[in-house]
């Protein structure tokens, strides 16, 4: 059975009375532990709304998500926030960093509500770093980093708790070509490491090195190769 798996999920957002937005619609899948994978499709397919419940962010307005044995949609919004500070990982497109914040302040920002202390944030905030190639960057904010750096810090701080599973938003959309490739070789080398990969993207001509695609389009699953 599959480590994550969505069965006829279904979300629907109000803009007004009178307007409803069908942003998925009877999506189901499975991803594999330990694999990685990339949801595609055009702008306003649905691919961020699928990774917000991906990353129980959202609930679906209809249908179950699975992660392992845990049905998702039958736990307490406070069991579901511990679920994802202890098994999830994610960067958002904008990366969303606190621009008063240090890289390495920024980076060990998901160990404050875990009760870890300041020394021993640090201590694994620069470990992270310096596994994403930034170590010499941990005391610049964000307006003095790249949009590459941004990235690099971003999957830092999405990778500090060790999480099983890491979601990435559109990965390559905010980088160059050179610096995408670099983001993309990183995660095959973390996938190594038995993480479960999820990427979102509009264009998936540079990610290539994934196990499986899902293709959205109009909030409906049209391909799952």
């Amino acid at each position: 059975m599959s480590y994550i798996r969505c069965e006829k999920i279904c979300k629907s957002f109000r803009l007004s009375r009178h307007e409803v937005i069908e942003a998925l619609r009877d999506v189901s899948l499975g991803i594999e532990r330990g694999s990685m994978v990339l949801i595609t499709g055009p702008s306003g397919s649905g691919k961020t709304t699928l990774l917000s419940i991906l990353g129980t962010i959202e609930r679906p307005s209809k249908g179950r998500l699975f992660i392992g044995d845990r049905e998702v949609n039958r736990l307490s919004d406070s069991a579901i926030t511990r679920l994802r500070r202890s098994t999830i990982g994610i960067v958002f497109q904008e990366f969303n960093l606190i621009p008063r914040l240090s890289a390495w302040e920024n980076v060990s920002y998901p160990l404050v509500p875990l009760g870890v202390g300041h020394r021993e944030r640090r201590r694994r905030a620069l470990e992270v770093l310096e596994l994403v190639g930034l170590s010499n960057r941990c005391h610049h904010t964000p307006e003095q980093l790249s949009g590459g750096e941004k990235q690099r810090v971003a999957i830092a701080r999405a990778i500090i708790h060790e999480p099983e599973i890491l979601l990435l938003d559109e990965p390559t959309s905010n980088i160059d070509r050179e610096t995408a490739l670099l983001v993309l070789k990183l995660l095959t080398e973390m996938k190594t490491s038995g993480r479960t990969i999820i990427l979102s993207s509009h264009d998936g001509d540079l990610i290539t090195e994934v196990d499986r695609t899902f293709r959205l389009e109009e909030g409906k699953l049209v391909d799952g190769s």
